[in-house]
């Protein structure tokens, strides 16, 4: 004897429900995939907008940077000339104030020497100073922080640490 339950999940009527769950397994599975597959393509198309726009910000950092390459060398090539024209008259001038050419050749590589030196000695003053200055605004900031925050305390900075 069958017990009752098992007789009508053997039924036709059975068969076409589990067909029919099955489709709607299938029908689910597919458009996960096609959710995931979706989602796939998203993630490419933004990798890939990524590497191109890391591209173009590098051709871009390159190009500039060859630009200011080429503006550095005709700077230096500009003022090179500027100051040989201008250790050329000073010779000149020497040589006819002197009549000596050697003379006046010495004395221009003397001065131009010493205000290579000048130049080098401010510059380096200056940065110095600069530098100083940076720490002094940093101590400065830090300090005045400190005591924005220790006029709240209750016990002071002093106890409060202790």
């Amino acid at each position: 004897m069958e017990p009752h339950g098992q007789a009508d999940s053997q039924g036709p009527d059975a068969a076409r429900d589990e067909e029919a769950v099955r489709g709607d397994a299938d029908a689910t599975l597919d458009s996960i995939i096609a959710e995931f597959a979706a989602l796939s393509d998203h993630a490419t198309d933004y990798a890939t907008a990524k590497v191109d726009a890391l591209r173009a910000r590098f051709r871009g950092l390159l190009a500039g940077l060859v630009i200011r390459l080429c503006a550095i060398g005709l700077f230096v090539i500009t003022v090179g000339s500027l100051w040989l024209s201008t250790l050329r008259g000073v010779s000149g001038g020497l040589e006819a104030a002197t009549g000596r050419a050697w003379l006046a050749d010495l004395l221009t590589g003397v001065f131009g020497l010493a205000a290579a030196w000048a130049v080098t000695v401010l510059y380096r003053r200056g940065i110095a100073h600069q530098a100083r200055n940076r720490v002094v605004r940093k101590h400065e900031r830090r300090k005045t922080s400190h005591r924005r925050r220790d006029r709240h305390a209750p016990d002071g900075p002093f106890r409060r640490a202790a």
